[in-house]
């Protein structure tokens, strides 16, 4: 009598990675079970300084290491190596904070605005808004700001590559606001849409995405035009805006004034459409800049910016 048959290697393959998925959905679980559970200044904390602890000793700092070496060659290895530790420390707190978004959006001192000038003029204007931000501080906190203000504001997003894992993080992120739609023809139609009946949309526009080769942090790097095509084409307004984290499970959201476009004139001697992308997309990526400068700690140095280094 013959025994079982040996699976084959792709059967194998796709059994482990099942069981993979399986596990790393079940610990994202758990994690977010156990910072519903606690009191959010003890979430935040503890994960941030688990993170800033466990983060300069595994393997993927070397590419944040990588990172600061090619754009900051200058700075001193004890700077450095103090912005890899904030990194950490800021992106853990920014994950396990999610379970807490309405009680950090209902409490004025956990959360302060900053030119919201800017986004009420965009919402009164009736031709929507994209808010451009950055994986810097704690993100959601413009989304947060913004549906204080009176407008809900959506999100369009990358999937997560474990579908598992996919559907933690939507249910999540739509804590933040409405709707939340993923990258892609269907997505982006979506996106779209949402602007013209006169909604706004966040973005996160600061990692490397197919478009033009543009200078970040001094040197050149892929950058998205996306963003300003869409702003261009449906006269939506193109808001920079950044959640700061200000110590702890505090934030200040920043609405900065709207990136213009040049004259779109070209029989005139003005720029094309693609050339008023371009322009507004340089524009953009000094803004996410000057953020970076002024607190490095806070930016997601894992990204390849800058392609493989």
């Amino acid at each position: 009598m013959s025994g079982p048959a040996e699976p084959d290697s792709a059967s194998t393959s796709s059994t482990g990675q099942s069981l993979g998925r399986r596990l790393e959905a079940a610990g994202a679980r758990a994690a977010e079970r156990l910072s519903a559970a606690l009191p959010l200044d003890a979430a935040s904390g503890g994960a941030g300084r688990i993170a800033a602890l466990l983060g300069p000793i595994l393997p993927f700092d070397k590419r944040a290491r990588r990172n600061l070496d090619h754009v900051w060659p200058q700075a001193g290895p004890g700077s450095r190596r103090e912005w890899r530790r904030g990194v950490y420390d800021n992106f853990a707190r920014s994950i396990v904070e999610y379970p807490h978004l309405a009680r950090i959006a209902a409490d004025p001192d956990r959360l302060t605005i900053e030119g919201a000038e800017h986004l009420l003029a965009a919402k009164a204007a009736g031709r929507g808004a994209i808010l451009a931000t950055a994986h810097f501080g704690q993100w959601e906190a413009v989304r947060l700001a913004a549906r204080r203000l009176g407008w809900e504001t959506g999100l369009i997003y990358r999937r997560f590559n474990n579908p598992l894992v996919d559907a933690q993080a939507l249910r999540l992120a739509r804590t933040g606001g409405e709707p939340v739609v993923t990258r892609g023809a269907s997505g982006l139609l979506r996106f779209v849409r949402h602007l013209k009946r006169g909604g706004a949309m966040a973005i996160l526009a600061d990692h490397r995405m197919d478009g033009i080769r543009a200078p970040f942090l001094g040197r050149e790097a892929s950058s998205s035009t996306a963003a300003a095509e869409i702003a261009l084409s449906t006269g939506a307004a193109l808001i920079p805006a950044r959640g700061e984290r200000l110590g702890g499970a505090r934030f200040r959201a920043v609405f900065e004034p709207p990136i213009l476009p040049p004259p779109i004139l070209p029989q005139e001697g003005g720029a094309t459409p693609q050339e008023a992308a371009e322009a507004m997309t340089l524009a953009l990526n000094a803004r996410y800049e000057a953020w970076i400068q002024s607190a490095p700690g806070q930016w997601f140095w894992l990204h390849r910016r800058w392609g493989r280094l």
